[in-house]
């Protein structure tokens, strides 16, 4: 079972507390958590509204949330915020590079 330590419970409270959306990704890690399953993430959060739980693939994770997350919040449906994530991730994984040439 994971545990929260003081300031990630102050933080967490607060937002919740607000009213405001709390978005942020674990970046979880079964070795480093020292857990074998990505539900006792879940345990960190009071009755969280979602939670996406990004399983296997190295490297695309960051664009998939990027891309998820311009999608919720511009309004689009489930479908359509999966879309993106997955659209983004495809982009950065296609290449090895830490920027596009035309921005480097």
């Amino acid at each position: 079972m994971l545990k929260r330590v003081p300031i990630e419970t102050a933080i967490i409270d607060r937002v919740q507390r607000s009213g405001a959306a709390l978005i942020f990704d674990v970046n979880y890690r079964p070795g480093l958590w020292g857990s074998r399953d990505s539900t006792d993430v879940r345990t960190l959060l009071s009755e969280p509204h979602r939670v996406i739980v990004k399983d296997g693939g190295v490297g695309g994770g960051g664009a998939f949330a990027a891309g998820y997350l311009s999608a919720h919040l511009h309004g689009l449906n489930s479908e359509q915020d999966l879309n993106r994530g997955h659209e983004r991730a495809v982009l950065v994984l296609q290449s090895t590079a830490d920027l596009p040439s035309d921005v480097a």
